[in-house]
């Protein structure tokens, strides 16, 4: 095993603070364990897509093999808001863009391969081939880069369950803050549980994990206050791991919830479900892959158009907050047999060690070498 993984270094970027940052430095960890290699020799050298560009191209230089984990793709419309992110001459040039058709597609294309997408773009064109985090993922890149050797290997986490939260006719909600992308859909998730409250009398509490007070983009300034202001609803503060309050809220929680759109991998779920908890959320992008069953999803339409509201827009297809609550209280009810589920899924799946194994597998078969670790 040593003179196989000696084959594969994953290199890996310190400093950043995303939650899958936080899974692909735990992978780097295991598939660099036992190295007789570094990123100067080694024949394989794998990639987050959020690497340094200049890293790969002097691995392309040396003759190395570049292989390269893919998250999303933004895949913004020319609305208002995109068009007045950009500089003048392009918010006039794209302005120009018809509303709907071949020609505004195209133009969608271009203003966001400008506007973020040309680095990502740029790493995966000097790949060999790429892992991409869910099946979501690949479809959505299968319009640019459908010819690339890819495949599909969902993220993973540790399973580190420590106990169940105690019997109570209350339910505890746990989610995981972003204060950047508005499809995350955190002040539609906000106003179910004020709704469940107030229109449902349901005694439903709701911890915030991360919360900084920014709002994300496109949110009403009112929802600071209907966070902060609500004795149902916790918050604690942001963090690169998990500390002892963060652990102790999830292990107090029933589940996890999330409303997300259109997400590739949101590893937050992974993170939540290795602390044991299953999972309600909106059936949207990668999310199915994760979850399975374990947990809960409600009905959401992530549309047959490519180009939709992403980051500068905060208009969604509606979720239907009965479906919700009835999800809610489907896994309240059952939770012993949901939490099993959740135990079933990284047995099977998603344990680091299965998802790392996998990563190498993948990375050997491309490199030649077809001896199974």
């Amino acid at each position: 095993m040593r003179r196989f993984r000696s084959r594969v270094f994953a290199f890996f970027e310190t400093g950043k603070s995303t939650s899958g940052q936080r899974f692909y430095g735990a992978l780097a960890t295991k598939i660099n364990a036992c190295l007789e290699t570094d990123s100067s020799t080694a024949p394989l050298i794998l990639f987050n897509v959020s690497a340094p560009l200049f890293e790969l191209l002097e691995c392309r230089f040396r003759g190395q093999g570049i292989f390269v984990r893919v998250d999303g793709v933004y895949f913004d419309r020319l609305s208002v808001g995109f068009l007045s992110s950009l500089r003048t001459p392009l918010r006039l040039l794209f302005g120009l863009a018809p509303k709907r058709g071949v020609l505004n597609r195209f133009a969608c294309d271009i203003a966001n391969l400008i506007n973020e997408n040309y680095g990502a773009f740029a790493r995966i064109l000097l790949a060999d081939g790429l892992i991409y985090q869910s099946e979501y993922s690949r479809r959505m890149h299968a319009r640019y880069f459908c010819w690339k050797p890819a495949i599909t290997i969902c993220n993973g986490a540790n399973f580190v369950a420590d106990g169940s939260p105690a019997a109570s006719s209350s339910i505890e909600l746990v989610t995981i803050y972003d204060d950047w992308r508005p499809t995350k859909r955190i002040p539609e998730l906000v106003e179910f549980v004020h709704w469940a409250r107030r229109v449902k009398d349901m005694e439903i509490n709701l911890t915030i994990l991360g919360y900084n007070g920014r709002l994300p983009r496109c949110t009403d300034s009112t929802l600071r206050t209907k966070i902060e202001a609500c004795a149902y609803i916790r918050t604690l503060s942001r963090f690169r791991e998990f500390g002892d309050e963060h652990k102790q809220a999830l292990r107090q929680a029933d589940m996890y919830i999330t409303f997300t759109y259109r997400d590739a991998c949101p590893n937050a779920v992974i993170e939540a479900m290795a602390r044991g908890l299953p999972v309600v959320a909106a059936a949207s992008g990668g999310i199915p892959d994760i979850v399975k069953d374990a947990g809960v999803l409600v009905k959401c339409d992530d549309g047959t158009e490519y180009f939709t509201a992403a980051r500068f827009e905060n208009v969604f297809p509606c979720i239907d907050y009965h479906e919700v609550l009835a999800a809610i209280k489907k896994v309240k009810g059952q939770n012993a047999y949901f939490r099993k589920c959740v135990r079933d899924r990284f047995s099977k799946d998603l344990n680091l060690d299965i998802v790392a194994t996998r990563y190498m597998s993948a990375l050997l078969g491309w490199g030649g070498d077809e001896t199974v670790i």
